[in-house]
């Protein structure tokens, strides 16, 4: 058998690897369950099944051993801090597991909100803010939330920016029910990109600082220059007649 044949098998076994490799993971945590959830709904801003979400439930508490989206079990822990737990309308206005997941938060009460996760096992990762309000319509402003010692709107100080309250109203003023806020345009989650296996997430301040549930998504680096070399040449090669 010629070398061609085997080039190709080589080749296909390293773009599935690159495919399998390429899947970044999720890991989906909500504050002061409302459920049961029904499961098999895809909730949140990354469509994520809801059989596989994290719950918690009260102001305060740990939970070791999180799942990641396919329901595997993980290293990940998380621990949490707040001044209390409340609820806004989403639950009937939403309906659904997203309702459930939306409608409840740890509540900053004046006191703050304090997130710590432990041994997440990605390079870097993006973080997902998910935001809560009980005012049920229209718009109230957020504070600032530090994110392993960085602040999501501030940059080099914190500061304010205006949000949904809730994600019945985001979806009456954008048609989803996730929007990502901004400095300059209103939703309901805020991203932030770290690195690290511990992360640590404090909202304090005179503003709305809740927190219905937290994201964390990996980052999958894009392909290097020389990888994507590789596989234009195994491309070209496979190309070749196969012959024995």
């Amino acid at each position: 058998m010629k070398v061609y044949w085997l080039t190709y098998l080589a080749g296909f076994a390293l773009v599935m690897a690159i495919g399998q490799a390429s899947e970044a993971a999720v890991i989906s945590l909500d504050f002061d369950d409302q459920g049961p959830y029904a499961g098999g709904e895809n909730i949140g801003p990354l469509a994520t099944n809801s059989s596989n979400w994290n719950v918690t439930s009260g102001a305060s508490g740990a939970v070791t051993g999180l799942i990641d989206d396919s329901g595997s079990p993980t290293a990940v822990n998380v621990s949490w801090a707040s001044d209390g737990t409340w609820s806004n309308s989403d639950g009937t206005a939403v309906g659904g597991d997203e309702g459930i997941m939306a409608s409840g938060y740890l509540d900053d009460g004046g006191a703050g909100v304090s997130v710590t996760f432990s041994n997440i096992p990605f390079v870097n990762y993006r973080v997902y803010g998910l935001l809560g309000s009980d005012d049920n319509a229209g718009t109230v402003t957020s504070q600032d939330w530090d994110v392993n010692g960085t602040w999501v709107f501030g940059g080099a100080s914190a500061t304010t920016t205006s949000i949904y309250s809730s994600a019945a109203t985001t979806f009456a003023m954008t048609g989803n029910y996730w929007s990502e806020a901004t400095t300059s345009t209103p939703g309901n989650y805020w991203t932030f990109d770290t690195s690290g296996a511990t992360l640590t997430i404090t909202g304090i301040g005179a503003n709305e600082g809740s927190l219905s549930g937290v994201i964390i998504e990996q980052i999958i680096p894009e392909p290097s220059t020389g990888l994507l070399a590789g596989l234009i040449l195994i491309g070209a090669v496979s190309r070749k007649p196969w012959r024995s």
